[in-house]
């Protein structure tokens, strides 16, 4: 399938960050898929980059506001490349094949400058930023900072849900764990 001449084919040295994805997911890969997304999945996105060679690679973002997203540093950024992709395509709330909200294609990106420089892992995180906002969704989802006790349970038990859209599954297939 194609989004206006772009041909979909992973670039295998993007693969290479879900290699930490033990970390996330432990021994066993309790992942189960969003099927449908509706709030709060919808206002997770569908991150995918051309570098310039015609093919889109995948990551995930969340909407933050209406035309704000939050994301790796990784994903608007190459390390291995050197340099931040040609343009990015988000989809929210993707279903497979089905962009209930469609697609836009980005307006600008950031990847922290401690990234980018330095490749320092505290510092993978970005910002993509959309010309208009999708139809028929809401501001995304909040950013707090937490008190200590509520980031210490939190770690302690383990009890967080991620929602994505990793490489290992079919594409724009979101799943949660």
């Amino acid at each position: 399938m194609t989004v206006a001449g772009i041909i979909r084919t992973p670039v295998i040295s993007d693969r290479i960050v879900e290699t930490v994805d033990y970390a996330v997911l432990g021994p066993v890969d309790g992942r189960v898929r969003v099927v449908r997304p509706g709030p709060p999945f919808s206002s997770v996105c569908h991150v995918e980059r051309d570098f310039g060679d015609g093919r889109l690679s995948g990551c995930t973002g969340f909407l933050i506001a209406p035309r704000v997203l939050v994301t790796a540093g990784h994903c608007v950024f190459s390390l291995l490349r050197g340099r931040p992709p040609n343009r990015i395509l988000v989809t929210a709330g993707r279903d497979g094949a089905l962009r209930p909200h469609g697609a836009i294609w980005a307006q600008r990106w950031f990847a922290h400058p401690g990234f980018r420089h330095g490749a320092d892992p505290r510092f993978d995180f970005g910002v993509v930023i959309l010309p208009r906002a999708f139809s028929g969704l809401g501001p995304g989802f909040s950013l707090l900072a937490l008190a200590r006790a509520d980031l210490a349970n939190a770690r302690d038990t383990r009890l967080i849900r991620i929602a994505g859209y990793p490489s290992d599954k079919p594409r724009g297939q979101m799943w949660a764990h």
